[in-house]
């Protein structure tokens, strides 16, 4: 029983100078500054961050990434994704990644960019060399938010998918009361799905049936997905 005590004892002399010095240490840190943020490098296409301005002298040491990294991503909406890394003693960078505009709409004489989660990135009067949406009427719509379009989520996916693909999007429109998708292709081949089909199946029967007839030297003209087997015609 004293060897126990004794043990605990000495346990107990040799853990609180430490806890002590940890603390003296902390309160060193924290009191004169010498790891506070004084270098804020900005890696990305785009420099003018708001609220960067806030890190400014915090402590490097208890800056909280992952809460100031989302602050910075709602504040700024051209910007898809923030990350921060910290260089110590007093240097953080800022890695950025820009949202990348896959669709235009056209309303109200203007066009608006959007990126594939459908946010309003810009507006422009002129087009530019993206993909255009048809509305059959005009809709607001407020740079820095979600466009408010049913599907307008799904639509820019597929884009992107088609993209991927290898497959140039011209034109695209929403009809029959929001059952049909039609998709013009830079090669003015015309496609309909339904705007509930899974995007990779589309692109996927889309490549297979293209250079099968490419292949055959048919030239399509319309590609129908919305029953079971596809139906093509031909120019």
């Amino acid at each position: 029983m004293r060897r126990t005590k004794k043990y605990k004892f000495k346990k107990i002399f040799i853990l609180l100078p430490l806890i002590f010095i940890l603390f003296l240490v902390s309160l060193y840190i924290w009191k004169t500054g010498v790891f506070n943020i004084k270098e804020i490098i900005i890696n990305g296409d785009i420099q003018n961050i708001r609220g960067i301005e806030s890190l400014a002298d915090k402590n490097i040491f208890f800056l909280n990434k992952a809460r100031e990294e989302e602050i910075l991503e709602d504040r700024n909406f051209q910007v898809s994704k923030i990350t921060i890394e910290k260089k110590y003693p007093h240097t953080i960078l800022l890695k950025i990644e820009k949202r990348q505009q896959v669709l235009q709409i056209e309303t109200a004489g203007n066009f608006y960019s959007l990126d594939i989660n459908g946010v309003v990135l810009g507006k422009s009067s002129t087009k530019f060399d993206l993909p255009v949406l048809i509305l059959t009427e005009e809709k607001k719509l407020k740079i820095g938010e979600k466009a408010d379009i049913a599907e307008i989520s799904y639509i820019t996916k597929t884009i992107s998918r088609l993209k991927e693909g290898s497959f140039a999007v011209g034109m695209i429109s929403i009809e029959d009361g929001g059952q049909t998708m039609k998709i013009v292709l830079a090669d003015e081949t015309i496609i309909y799905s339904s705007p509930s089909r899974d995007a990779h199946k589309l692109v996927s029967s889309l490549q297979i049936i293209t250079s099968r007839f490419r292949i055959e030297g048919k030239i399509i003209n319309t590609i129908d997905f919305r029953y079971d087997k596809p139906i093509v015609t031909f120019l």
